[in-house]
């Protein structure tokens, strides 16, 4: 059975069943990148440490899986992906739990290195794997609905785990957050994911079309040798670089700076869930936003909206500007999954994308490890996270400007090596 006679006879494409199951896993995995922060503020105090210490948890995690992520697209070539992805779940969800045992910042290390390391067999490079595998047309949609999931979990788990922290404890809500990591990442993964088409009797989607049509979908692109020797790929890294510090240095803070301002922390939490559920509609549009206007026009709105968030983060003791900040800052987080798959894609090609998507994700939690603890110390040093926003914001004016000349590097290269500019590749 192709993908034709699944349309002729009205099923849904498998394929939009293993994005599901994607944006499940991204789900898990925003656990540990977004509801994690509601335990900063609590948990230091509870401890009689400061919060840039406690924050090093997130610089630990996001650390191992820098470390680890240059090898892990090599790793799920030799290993079957769906059981690395389950087993990898299990594990995770087991250390989320155990973070309620922890009565030790080393423990506490500790565990947070143990998530990172399982956390790296089931985001971003085996949802990439899977969208690849799955889709030839509508790539770009299938992966941002796959990456959305990241804020669906902070959406709703947030608001929880700062109730259960007022009303129990702490260690109850780390508990319950353990539980939701497993139910988010393993019950779909064991009966639904598939990682081939071909496990199904089914081509990718648009792949019957393509052959029908005798055109070729795309380039082959350049290798993971020729990427990294060519300029435009470390100004985009860069880029990514300050994308990723300046937006997790901000909303992993997001909740303990607006307590700090006086806002209830459950009130917090909510805001920080309304934050995310713009994020999830932010996140499952933009592939299709940089479809339709391009590298250029897509990033220059997506940054221009994050800097206005970023410089509106020091009025949100006013409510009526806290909440034009939320919706911002919503909109624009669809900058932290988008830019790093799309425009490592389009602007070095298919050949070698998994280890060129592997790379630039290990620069992206680069600048997650370094922004979270960034935040902190500026919030230590002058009990003000303010200072911290204003050179957020400065910095990701800067990453535009990074993305921008990379777009027209690529550009150059494309024509020298191929005789087409990149983006008539397709």
């Amino acid at each position: 059975m192709n993908e034709t006679q699944t349309s002729r006879r009205g099923r849904l494409f498998y394929g939009w069943v293993i994005v599901l199951c994607c944006m499940l896993l991204s789900a898990a995995s925003g656990i540990l990148s977004g509801v994690l922060s509601t335990f900063f503020k609590p948990v230091s105090e509870a401890l009689g440490v400061s919060r840039s210490a406690f924050s090093l948890t997130s610089t630990v995690l996001n650390l191992t899986i820098m470390l680890m992520m240059p090898s892990v697209a090599g790793i799920f070539r030799r290993v079957p992906l769906q059981r690395t992805v389950i087993c990898s779940a299990v594990f995770a969800a087991t250390a989320v739990f155990c973070f309620s045992f922890a009565r030790s910042l080393v423990v506490f290390y500790v565990l947070s290195a143990l998530c990172g390391f399982f956390s790296c067999f089931m985001n971003a490079v085996p949802i990439v794997i899977l969208t690849s595998n799955w889709f030839v047309e509508k790539r770009g949609v299938a992966t941002s609905i796959s990456f959305s999931g990241m804020g669906l979990s902070s959406m709703l788990l947030s608001p929880l785990a700062a109730k259960l922290i007022e009303t129990s404890s702490w260690q109850t809500a780390y508990r319950a957050v353990g539980i939701a990591f497993f139910l988010l990442s393993v019950p779909s993964s064991v009966f639904l994911l598939k990682e081939k088409p071909a496990d199904c009797g089914l081509q990718p989607l648009g792949a019957a079309h393509a052959a029908e049509s005798g055109r070729q979908t795309s380039l082959a692109g350049f290798s993971h040798k020729e990427t990294i020797r060519q300029k435009s790929f470390w100004l985009f890294a860069v880029a990514i670089a300050f994308i990723s510090m300046t937006s997790y240095g901000v909303q992993q803070h997001a909740i303990a700076y607006w307590s700090d301002l006086g806002y209830p922390v459950v009130e917090a939490a909510r805001w920080y869930s309304v934050m995310m559920a713009i994020g999830i509609v932010s996140k499952a549009c933009m592939g299709a936003v940089y479809d339709k206007f391009g590298i250029r026009k897509a990033s220059t709105f997506v940054c221009v909206t994050a800097c206005l968030a970023y410089v509106m983060f020091n009025f949100c003791g006013n409510r009526m500007l806290l909440i034009c900040t939320v919706v911002l800052f919503g909109v624009s987080s669809g900058i932290q999954i988008v830019p790093p798959t799309y425009i490592t894609n389009r602007l070095f090609g298919d050949q070698d994308y998994s280890a060129n998507y592997g790379l630039i994700t290990t620069i992206y939690y680069l600048g997650m490890a370094i922004g979270i603890p960034f935040s902190a110390f500026w919030h230590d040093s002058f009990d003000s996270y303010r200072p911290a926003w204003c050179i957020y914001a400065c910095m990701i004016a800067a990453a535009l400007v990074l993305i921008f000349a990379a777009e027209h590097s690529a550009r150059k290269a494309w024509k020298g090596a191929f005789g087409i500019p990149y983006d008539l590749k397709n």
